[in-house]
């Protein structure tokens, strides 16, 4: 494994890890203590739904609880640069490209890894070799349902926007990304 990629689902309101997200970040200190990881990406640039001024990244929060558990015996680069799960893998492409990592684990939660899946396989080419470890996060009812149903819009306006982006889009989908703020 040459990097691991974190997608970021947001900071609670007083600048805390949510339990799913904390999860997430203990399992890739797992895997760092029993074989080094050369390189973790926590990407996102946001807090929840909408963008918070005045806050640091929650790539930022990602990033310091790693350093502070792993207690700086880890590589941890940032993307706060996206506000969707499609940038959070354009703008961590950037990053593998600039490490050369071509074998690459992401880690989400068990309903988003379709998407993920799909987005990779619109953003990546075959040089690159991806795995996959979804959490499961406990929901209540209601928020199962919500959760497959956000996922479900989510697929349907993803094949939309690769379909517009390749068909109408004079721009680079990087640029595209910073001037637009899609939420999927």
């Amino acid at each position: 494994m040459d990097a691991v990629i974190i997608l970021g689902k947001g900071v609670d309101a007083d600048g805390s890890l949510p339990e799913i997200v904390q999860h997430e970040l203990d399992y890739v200190l797992r895997l760092h203590s029993q074989q080094p990881i050369p390189l973790v990406i926590v990407s996102g640039r946001q807090w929840g739904l909408e963008p918070v001024r005045d806050h640091v990244s929650e790539a930022v929060v990602m990033a310091n609880y790693l350093k502070e558990q792993a207690q700086g015996n880890i590589t941890v680069e940032l993307e706060d640069q996206s506000l969707d799960t499609i940038g959070n893998l354009v703008f961590s492409k950037q990053i593998l490209d600039a490490h050369q990592a071509k074998y690459i684990l992401v880690v989400s939660t068990v309903p988003h890894l379709g998407r993920v899946q799909y987005l990779v396989s619109q953003l990546f080419d075959s040089s690159y070799h991806f795995t996959y470890h979804g959490h499961q996060h406990v929901y209540t009812p209601l928020e199962y349902v919500h959760t497959w149903h956000y996922e479900l819009c989510s697929r349907v306006y993803a094949r939309w926007f690769f379909w517009k982006f390749r068909h109408q889009s004079s721009q680079d989908l990087a640029t595209c990304l910073r001037q637009h703020h899609f939420m999927y």
